[in-house]
């Protein structure tokens, strides 16, 4: 069974077209047109463009063949380039992809004043989409009841639970997408919780691959003997991570931030741009400015702030230590000058002390009391 399309042309000139469909049956060809109410059936809608409806026809040819080597028990042998071409055909048609990404994906994703920065950010999930897309090799109209499929795809890339969350948007938006193209049904995947989203988050931390990316600790005093190799710009931004522990889009956007005392001492508000679940006003976080070293950070947030490249980074300041390297040191440093994990925690932005403890507890540092 194929799918074709035919155009006729009315009286007046114009264009149009058809669907017909072949079928055989006990050897014998037979073709079969497909009445317009009947259009929507086979995913087809009236109104289609001729080039959209070849796509379509095309797609779901792709999907035919594929059932059919399903049926003989040969998709899970299918290794060559040809073969993993026609699985990408079958449900990433490229002029669909092309529209999607210079057309629906570019609309949703520019936005705001950071619509650009978004943009180029949901390009790089969407070539991580295309792969899984095609690793999971299912259309649209089965990705809920199929779900794990890609929660397995995503444990096995060791893909970080909050990044995986930035992954299934995009994916659902292309289901979207598609099923306005198709005239299909849709659910959208939802977010990994409890065991799955347990299991994602495993799959991260064990990852050998990702633990080589995390940044090691930077010190004030490794900031201090690099300041003569930095841009002034570049060096108020490492040390406001440093001595307020921020996430780099949090130092970029530390002009937002809000002054206010509480109990004589000056208290800066961050905002934290990485929380999407919460309303806006509820998204900065207090960090109270208790030290002179921090003092200083009130008055470089007037000035300019340039982040500087990860390889300025690493070439004066620290080899293994990238933009988190500031944050990374800023439990140690506040718990150095006596201050409680629970206190510190709440000033890094953490939704539990456990976070702050396992990812930026330094295990190989020396510390201790006295005792008399």
């Amino acid at each position: 069974m194929s799918y074709f399309i035919r155009l006729k042309k009315t009286s007046t000139g114009q264009i149009y077209w058809h669907l017909k469909r072949d079928e055989w049956k006990d050897g014998k060809k037979k073709t079969v047109h497909i009445p317009e109410d009947q259009l929507l059936q086979h995913g087809f809608q009236p109104d289609m463009s001729i080039e959209d409806a070849k796509t379509r026809a095309h797609q779901l040819n792709k999907q035919n063949k594929i059932e059919k080597d399903a049926d003989r028990k040969k998709v899970a042998a299918l290794r060559s380039m040809k073969d993993r071409e026609l699985i990408q055909s079958a449900h990433l048609p490229m002029p669909f992809m092309e529209e999607f990404v210079t057309g629906y994906l570019k609309e949703e994703m520019m936005i705001g004043p950071n619509g650009a920065q978004k943009y180029r950010k949901a390009l790089c999930e969407w070539e991580y989409v295309k792969r899984m897309v095609a690793a999971v090799g299912l259309p649209q109209n089965l990705w809920f009841q199929h779900k794990r499929r890609f929660f397995s795809y995503i444990s096995k890339e060791a893909t970080a639970p909050d990044y995986a969350t930035k992954i299934l948007r995009v994916l659902n938006l292309w289901g979207v997408f598609m099923a306005i193209k198709t005239g299909g049904s849709f659910i959208p995947v939802p977010s990994p919780k409890g065991n799955d989203r347990e299991m994602i988050a495993e799959a991260y931390i064990a990852d050998e691959s990702v633990r080589k990316k995390t940044s090691e600790p930077i010190t004030p005093e490794m900031l201090e003997n690099a300041r003569s190799n930095l841009k002034d710009s570049q060096y108020r931004w490492l040390y406001l991570s440093v001595w307020l522990g921020l996430r780099p889009p949090e130092v970029d956007a530390i002009t937002m931030a809000k002054i206010k005392k509480e109990q004589g001492v000056p208290v800066l508000w961050v905002y934290q741009s990485k929380l999407k679940g919460v309303k806006k006003e509820d998204r900065y976080k207090p960090i109270p400015i208790l030290y002179r070293e921090q003092k200083r950070c009130l008055d470089f947030i007037k000035k300019e702030i340039q982040r500087p490249l990860v390889k300025t980074v690493q070439k004066h300041v620290l080899e293994g230590a990238n933009l988190y390297g500031g944050r990374k040191g800023f439990t140690d440093l506040m718990l150095g000058k006596g201050q409680s994990l629970e206190d510190i925690s709440t000033w890094l932005g953490h939704a539990t002390i456990e976070r702050t403890w396992q990812s930026y507890k330094q295990r190989q540092k020396v510390s201790f009391k006295k005792v008399s």
